[in-house]
Protein backbone atom coordinates (compact mmCIF):
# COMPACT_ATOMS: atom_id res chain seq x y z
CA UNK A 1 0.00 0.00 0.00
CA UNK A 2 2.80 2.31 0.98
CA UNK A 3 4.87 1.38 -2.49
CA UNK A 4 1.15 2.59 -4.61
CA UNK A 5 1.06 5.76 -2.73
CA UNK A 6 4.69 6.51 -3.34
CA UNK A 7 4.25 5.38 -6.99
CA UNK A 8 1.10 7.73 -7.43
CA UNK A 9 3.04 10.32 -5.61
CA UNK A 10 6.56 10.08 -8.03
CA UNK A 11 3.85 9.79 -11.41
CA UNK A 12 2.55 13.22 -10.18
CA UNK A 13 5.39 15.21 -9.62
CA UNK A 14 6.48 13.84 -12.76
CA UNK A 15 3.48 15.16 -14.76
CA UNK A 16 3.51 18.53 -12.74
CA UNK A 17 7.26 19.19 -14.42
CA UNK A 18 7.59 16.97 -17.23
CA UNK A 19 4.02 18.04 -18.91
CA UNK A 20 4.67 21.85 -19.13
CA UNK A 21 4.72 23.16 -22.30
CA UNK A 22 8.15 24.60 -22.70
CA UNK A 23 9.02 28.56 -22.32
CA UNK A 24 6.69 28.61 -18.85
CA UNK A 25 3.23 27.95 -20.67
CA UNK A 26 3.89 29.55 -23.61
CA UNK A 27 2.71 28.01 -27.01
CA UNK A 28 5.29 25.59 -28.61
CA UNK A 29 5.24 27.92 -31.58
CA UNK A 30 3.57 27.39 -35.23
CA UNK A 31 2.47 25.07 -37.41
CA UNK A 32 5.43 23.83 -39.46
CA UNK A 33 3.54 21.45 -41.78
CA UNK A 34 1.13 23.29 -44.47
CA UNK A 35 -2.63 22.52 -44.00
CA UNK A 36 -4.21 20.26 -46.47
CA UNK A 37 -6.37 21.39 -49.41
CA UNK A 38 -9.55 19.99 -49.72
CA UNK A 39 -11.70 20.61 -52.72
CA UNK A 40 -14.78 19.13 -54.46
CA UNK A 41 -15.56 19.14 -58.11
CA UNK A 42 -19.29 19.87 -59.30
CA UNK A 43 -20.98 19.84 -62.97
CA UNK A 44 -24.65 21.06 -62.89
CA UNK A 45 -24.63 21.11 -59.09
CA UNK A 46 -23.81 17.46 -58.91
CA UNK A 47 -20.29 15.95 -57.53
CA UNK A 48 -18.86 14.54 -60.77
CA UNK A 49 -18.68 10.30 -60.65
CA UNK A 50 -15.91 8.14 -59.33
CA UNK A 51 -15.42 7.12 -62.46
CA UNK A 52 -13.99 10.51 -63.04
CA UNK A 53 -12.44 11.30 -59.57
CA UNK A 54 -10.47 7.86 -59.46
CA UNK A 55 -8.90 9.03 -62.62
CA UNK A 56 -8.01 12.50 -61.56
CA UNK A 57 -3.79 13.21 -61.86
CA UNK A 58 -2.62 16.69 -60.41
CA UNK A 59 0.60 17.64 -62.35
CA UNK A 60 2.76 20.93 -62.72
CA UNK A 61 5.44 22.02 -64.28
CA UNK A 62 8.84 22.98 -62.76
CA UNK A 63 10.83 24.43 -65.50
CA UNK A 64 9.62 22.09 -68.57
CA UNK A 65 9.98 19.06 -66.41
CA UNK A 66 6.32 17.82 -65.99
CA UNK A 67 5.20 16.39 -62.62
CA UNK A 68 2.61 15.36 -60.49
CA UNK A 69 1.37 15.73 -56.90
CA UNK A 70 2.01 12.04 -55.37
CA UNK A 71 -0.02 12.76 -52.57
CA UNK A 72 -3.46 13.95 -54.49
CA UNK A 73 -6.04 11.27 -53.67
CA UNK A 74 -9.87 11.22 -52.41
CA UNK A 75 -10.22 11.65 -48.94
CA UNK A 76 -11.51 9.11 -46.97
CA UNK A 77 -14.81 8.69 -44.90
CA UNK A 78 -17.20 10.82 -45.45
CA UNK A 79 -15.07 13.06 -47.56
CA UNK A 80 -14.96 10.04 -50.21
CA UNK A 81 -18.24 9.78 -50.54
CA UNK A 82 -18.68 13.47 -50.99
CA UNK A 83 -16.78 13.56 -53.69
CA UNK A 84 -13.82 15.47 -51.69
CA UNK A 85 -10.25 15.67 -53.38
CA UNK A 86 -6.91 16.97 -51.03
CA UNK A 87 -3.28 16.89 -51.01
CA UNK A 88 -1.20 18.36 -48.41
CA UNK A 89 2.62 18.63 -50.60
CA UNK A 90 0.63 20.77 -53.07
CA UNK A 91 1.71 23.80 -49.90
CA UNK A 92 5.47 22.51 -50.40
CA UNK A 93 5.64 22.59 -53.87
CA UNK A 94 3.76 26.66 -53.79
CA UNK A 95 5.31 27.98 -50.57
CA UNK A 96 8.59 26.57 -51.06
CA UNK A 97 9.57 26.00 -54.72
CA UNK A 98 6.97 29.16 -55.85
CA UNK A 99 5.18 27.06 -58.34
CA UNK A 100 1.25 27.99 -58.16
CA UNK A 101 -0.17 26.19 -61.23
CA UNK A 102 -0.96 23.19 -61.67
CA UNK A 103 -3.17 21.08 -64.26
CA UNK A 104 -6.27 18.82 -63.26
CA UNK A 105 -6.04 15.82 -65.65
CA UNK A 106 -8.87 13.53 -66.31
CA UNK A 107 -9.49 10.04 -67.90
CA UNK A 108 -10.53 11.81 -70.67
CA UNK A 109 -7.50 13.70 -71.56
CA UNK A 110 -8.80 17.35 -70.56
CA UNK A 111 -7.74 20.02 -68.04
CA UNK A 112 -8.47 22.57 -65.78
CA UNK A 113 -5.94 24.58 -63.71
CA UNK A 114 -5.47 25.70 -60.53
CA UNK A 115 -3.67 28.63 -59.07
CA UNK A 116 -2.60 27.83 -55.53
CA UNK A 117 -0.84 30.04 -53.46
CA UNK A 118 0.85 29.47 -50.11
CA UNK A 119 3.43 31.51 -48.42
CA UNK A 120 5.95 30.30 -46.34
CA UNK A 121 6.36 32.69 -43.49
CA UNK A 122 9.37 33.60 -41.39
CA UNK A 123 8.78 32.88 -37.80
CA UNK A 124 7.58 36.48 -36.60
CA UNK A 125 5.10 36.73 -39.64
CA UNK A 126 3.82 32.96 -38.62
CA UNK A 127 3.26 34.00 -34.77
CA UNK A 128 0.91 37.06 -36.44
CA UNK A 129 -0.46 35.17 -38.74
CA UNK A 130 -4.14 34.10 -38.60
CA UNK A 131 -3.43 30.52 -39.15
CA UNK A 132 -0.54 30.48 -36.84
CA UNK A 133 1.34 28.53 -39.08
CA UNK A 134 4.44 28.80 -41.56
CA UNK A 135 2.30 28.31 -44.42
CA UNK A 136 -0.71 29.76 -44.80
CA UNK A 137 -3.16 29.34 -48.14
CA UNK A 138 -3.48 32.77 -49.47
CA UNK A 139 -5.75 31.81 -52.53
CA UNK A 140 -6.93 29.44 -54.66
CA UNK A 141 -8.75 29.79 -57.77
CA UNK A 142 -10.36 27.40 -60.42
CA UNK A 143 -10.10 28.06 -64.18
CA UNK A 144 -8.88 31.65 -63.42
CA UNK A 145 -11.68 32.47 -61.16
CA UNK A 146 -11.17 32.85 -57.61
CA UNK A 147 -12.60 29.53 -55.75
CA UNK A 148 -15.47 29.84 -52.75
CA UNK A 149 -15.65 27.49 -49.73
CA UNK A 150 -18.65 24.92 -50.03
CA UNK A 151 -20.97 25.78 -47.53
CA UNK A 152 -22.71 22.64 -46.81
CA UNK A 153 -19.67 21.17 -45.50
CA UNK A 154 -18.54 22.90 -41.68
CA UNK A 155 -16.00 19.93 -41.04
CA UNK A 156 -13.41 21.32 -42.88
CA UNK A 157 -12.49 24.29 -45.56
CA UNK A 158 -13.37 22.68 -48.59
CA UNK A 159 -13.22 24.43 -51.92
CA UNK A 160 -16.33 23.96 -54.52
CA UNK A 161 -15.24 24.13 -58.12
CA UNK A 162 -17.87 24.17 -60.58
CA UNK A 163 -16.99 22.37 -63.99
CA UNK A 164 -18.48 24.45 -67.00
Amino acid sequence: MKSTFIAIIGLHILCFFGCKKAGGGKEIGPSVINSSIFFLLKKNNQRLPDSILDGLRLSYFNGSAKNYVGDFVRATSDGYALGVMTTRDIGGYSAGANIKNYYLEYPNGSLDTLFVDYRHLSYNEAVNDLCYCYYPLVSVKYNGVTAQLDSSITQQKVYKFNKP
